[in-house]
């Protein structure tokens, strides 16, 4: 899969999941170094294999657990955020197969872990005062 193909199926699958389910409103731009920023990744194999990751900045990353949790931003602790991060990659991961590989694929996701960095073919978006970004690496990459 080329990298604009990548790029594409991020996109829809942040459009789908983000907008749509999450109502978290997006604009693309460019991806700016935050180091507070919280960033999960996941690796998935069987019959596809690749790392698939979420940065999403303080803000975003509260708005989300906000959503999530069903809480007030404010009582969002930094645990919530962190879990809300992992949650959404989670969902917008199997999303993104769907779009990659198609629904029959038999794959293994395995739970996401906090930490990495953005890589391979990527999506940025200002979001809620924040940002966020999606990245697929494939494996043989």
């Amino acid at each position: 899969m080329s990298a604009p193909d990548a790029e594409d199926a991020l996109r829809r699958t942040a459009y789908e999941i983000l907008e749509d389910g999450m109502f978290l409103f997006l604009e693309e731009a460019a991806l700016q170094p935050d180091d507070e920023a919280v960033v999960a990744t996941m690796r998935v194999d069987g019959g596809y294999c690749a790392t698939v990751g979420m940065l999403a900045s303080p803000d975003v990353a509260r708005a989300l657990a906000s959503n999530m949790l069903g809480i007030e931003e404010a009582d969002v602790s930094a645990p919530d955020r962190a879990a809300a991060v992992a949650e959404a990659l989670n969902i917008l991961c199997g999303r993104l197969l769907a779009h990659l590989v198609g629904e029959e694929a038999e794959l293994t996701l395995h739970p996401p872990v906090l930490g990495g960095g953005p890589d391979g073919a990527q999506v940025a978006f200002a979001v809620e005062g924040g940002q966020l970004a999606l990245w697929h690496v494939p494996c043989h990459a």
